[in-house]
């Protein structure tokens, strides 16, 4: 699985996308990886770009496992909208996020167009901006 991502500081936002064939143990290893190298203390909101993911039966498999990976991100109050396009990831994402949104200080969404997910963000860039951002992003993950 390959992960590409970027935190824009001035939109307080960390946007990852993820390639190929989901990998639970690289999804860890890229959550930990995270946590000790990036700048996260500014991250309020993260768009996870999930439209170019593969072969997700291991979400469904894994999802107990999945979520409490999640957990370990040390963000006090965020949004992360899963960005899914593909019908079998969209049930896995809203699976995922039915237990993984505790309250107004965490919250998980999913939704199919880079559009409303810039209005869920509340970011203030257009579809273009935000694709051309998405499809440039400065660091890749492989584990």
């Amino acid at each position: 699985m390959k992960i590409e991502y970027q935190v824009f500081e001035k939109e307080n936002l960390l946007i990852h996308k993820f390639y190929d064939r989901w990998s639970t143990r690289e999804y860890k290893d890229y959550i930990t990886f995270s946590i000790k190298n990036l700048n996260l203390g500014v991250v309020n909101k993260i768009l996870t770009d999930l439209r170019e993911l593969e072969a997700i039966q291991p979400l469904f498999d894994e999802i107990n496992q999945i979520q409490a990976i999640s957990k370990e991100i040390p963000l006090d109050k965020y949004i992360n909208v899963h960005l899914v396009t593909d019908p079998m990831l969209t049930v896995a994402s809203h699976i995922y996020q039915q237990t993984m949104s505790p309250g107004d200080k965490i919250q998980y969404t999913y939704c199919s167009t880079l559009a409303y997910s810039l209005e869920l963000l509340n970011l203030n860039i257009n579809s273009q901006e935000a694709e051309k951002r998405i499809n440039n992003l400065e660091f890749s993950f492989n584990a």
